[in-house]
C-alpha cells in the first residue's frame, strides 16, 4: 500500500500501518483509542487502480478463548473516480461478529492469552479502485485489527 490513514489510533505504535504490515507478532495490531467516534475508518490506498477479489482480517477477541469479537457492523468500501464517493463492496452485521478462534503466535499474554478470530470472504463482485477502506460502524469495544488484508487475482 503506498499509504495507510486511520481515522483513530491508540498510539504511534498502533497505527493503522500496523493492520497491513503482514505481521500478528507482538504489538503489531491497530488499535483504537480514546475519544471514538464512529465510524471508524482505515484506508488503503495503493497509489493505483488494483482489482479486489477477496478480504480477510484477524481481528482482537474480547472474550478470551471464544472468538467473541469486537466488531458488529463493517464495510468494506471503494472511493470512487469523483475522488468523494464511497462505494461499498462488503458488508456485515452481528452482535458480535464472530470468526473462528485462533491463537496467533506471538501475541504477548499480560496474564491471559490474547485470542483473535480470523474472517474473511470472497467479494460477490470484484471491486477495481485505487483507494479502499474498512468502515467500522459499531462495536463491543474499540476496534482492534491484527490484520486486514485486501487480495487481487
Amino acid at each position: 500500500y503506498q499509504k495507510v490513514t486511520a481515522s483513530n489510533v491508540n498510539d504511534s505504535n498502533r497505527a493503522g500501518d500496523k493492520a497491513v504490515d503482514d505481521s500478528c507478532a507482538g504489538e503489531s495490531r491497530w488499535a483504537t483509542g480514546g475519544g471514538l467516534t464512529y465510524p471508524v475508518t482505515l484506508e488503503l490506498d495503493f497509489g493505483s487502480p488494483v482489482t479486489i477479489t477477496k478480504w480477510e482480517m484477524v481481528a482482537y477477541a474480547n472474550v478470551v478463548g471464544t472468538g467473541n469479537g469486537r466488531l458488529q457492523e463493517f464495510y468494506i468500501e471503494y472511493l470512487g473516480s469523483d475522488g468523494e464517493t464511497w462505494t461499498p463492496v462488503y458488508s456485515r452485521a452481528g452482535t458480535p461478529i464472530n470468526g473462528a478462534p485462533e491463537k496467533i503466535d506471538n501475541v504477548p499474554t499480560s496474564g491471559e492469552v490474547r485470542n483473535s478470530y480470523k474472517i474473511g470472504e470472497d467479494l460477490s463482485e470484484d471491486a477495481t479502485a485505487q483507494t479502499f477502506r474498512l468502515r467500522i460502524k459499531t462495536s463491543n469495544g474499540g476496534p482492534c485489527l491484527y490484520e486486514f488484508r485486501l487480495f487481487t487475482p
